[in-house]
């Protein structure tokens, strides 16, 4: 699973390549500038909901799947 600064530096990439402020970023996602800050640095953590958002705004779906394992016996 990726940590929070994979999704941080996959979120400034994916910003700074759509020629996205900050501050437009976040207004659109309607989340504070100093929790994507924090969020950045690793001092802060972004719930589902608002990287989902922040991925919106930049044209992107969070999307998951399950992983089955394969049983060990077999």
């Amino acid at each position: 699973m990726a940590g929070s600064t994979d999704w941080a530096k996959l979120l400034e990439d994916l910003r700074q390549e759509h020629g996205i402020s900050q501050r437009a970023l976040c207004e659109g996602a309607n989340i504070w500038r100093g929790t994507y800050r924090r969020f950045r640095r690793g001092s802060a953590r972004l719930t589902i909901a608002q990287l989902e958002r922040l991925l919106g705004v930049l044209g992107y779906e969070l999307d998951a799947m399950m992983i089955v394992g394969r049983d060990k016996g077999a």
